[in-house]
Parts: structure tokens; C-alpha cells; sequence
């Protein structure tokens, strides 16, 4: 974590340096978040530091969250407002959860075929499955 946190500072630095002192703090913070939790769940750099941009499926989960957030409050109503509804969703929000979903699979395929590595969150949930007879 200390190289997330090292690599994000020096960023942040060369960002407001470049900008004259300004910097979308929360944006940043998104992408060191972004990078220690794909370091800590697959052992994978998603690269959003490097970048300086979230990873495009993850740009697209986000856009996701917001439809849920609607669909959520939708739900509340009767069954024709919910097909109504779900009808005039734009096919880029289909076409963004089918990448979202292909993105996590990759990333779950990929660290499932490299059975050595550091410890991350997937290894002590391989190892409970397999002592519980679960993998």
C-alpha cells in the first residue's frame, strides 16, 4: 500500500505543480482507491495513478451506481412506470453494465490462473473454500 500512497503524493505534486496549485483532489483520491483495492482484491495494478484516469469499465461502473440509484427509486412505483422505465434506459447503459460485467470476470479469471502471488483478498477466500471443501 505504502507504493500507492508514494506514487499518489509525487502525483499530486507534479498535478498541482503542472495546474498552478490545483488539483481535483477527489478525482486522485478515486484513483488511489481504485489501485489499492485492485492491488488488495486481484494483485493487480489497475493503473488509474499512472493514467490519471479510472480504468474505462470502472468509469462506466460509476455510471452504473447512478442508474441503479434511479432504478432504485423507480421500483417504488407501479409495474407499467417500472417497464416504462427500464424501456427508455439508453443502450449504453446495457452496453456499460455488460463491460462492467466482462471487466470483472477478466480480472477474476486472470488472478484465478496465477495461483502464486502475493496475499490478496481472493487467496484467503481460495484457501477458506478449499478447507471447507467449497473450491
Amino acid at each position: 500500500m505504502q507504493q500507492h500512497i508514494n506514487k499518489f503524493t509525487g502525483r499530486l505534486l507534479e498535478q498541482t505543480q503542472k495546474n498552478g496549485g490545483f488539483v481535483d483532489f477527489t478525482a486522485w483520491v478515486n484513483y488511489l482507491t481504485v489501485d489499492i483495492i485492485g492491488d488488495m482484491a486481484f494483485s493487480q495494478n489497475l493503473g488509474s495513478l499512472d493514467a490519471g484516469e479510472l480504468h474505462p469499465p470502472l468509469q462506466a461502473m460509476i455510471g452504473m451506481l447512478k442508474t441503479f440509484t434511479f432504478m432504485k427509486e423507480i421500483l417504488r412505483l407501479p409495474s407499467i412506470f417500472v417497464r416504462a422505465a427500464t424501456s427508455l434506459l439508453p443502450s449504453r447503459a446495457q452496453e456499460a453494465g455488460k463491460n462492467v460485467s466482462a471487466f470483472g470476470n477478466t480480472m477474476r479469471d486472470r488472478r484465478l490462473a496465477s495461483a502464486e502471488g502475493k496475499a490478496d483478498f481472493m487467496s484467503y477466500m481460495l484457501k477458506d473454500a478449499a478447507v471447507e471443501g467449497k473450491g
